[in-house]
């Protein structure tokens, strides 16, 4: 319907008795070029067995966490804040406290 749209999604493991996992946010700016690259980030199949977060899990700072990093995407594409990075995809990692970002122009 080429409709520019952010989405996200949390995954995540237990390990050695401790959460671990991703909190993602993808931005589809520009449908027509982005969708495909984007495609590798959006997951259209149910999460794996191992994915706990399925599991009526209730973790607020990660759903919080994943709204705000949401919205804030959506105000640097509608410029509202200054938008440097211009990235398709953003993964905040639990484990070791990082986000990392993909550009949209990247291949």
């Amino acid at each position: 319907m080429a409709i520019p749209f952010v989405d996200t999604g949390i995954g995540v493991g237990l390990v050695d008795d401790s959460l671990d996992g991703v909190v993602r946010v993808t931005a589809v700016i520009d449908p027509a070029s982005d969708f495909e690259a984007a495609k590798k980030f959006l997951h259209f199949t149910p999460p794996d067995e191992e994915d706990i977060y399925d599991k009526n899990i209730q973790i607020a700072d990660l759903n919080c966490l994943n709204a705000a990093l949401a919205v804030l995407r959506w105000k640097r594409w509608s410029g509202f804040y200054r938008d440097y990075r211009d990235e398709l995809n953003l993964r905040y990692m639990i484990e070791g406290n990082m986000i990392a970002n993909r550009p949209r122009n990247a291949n």
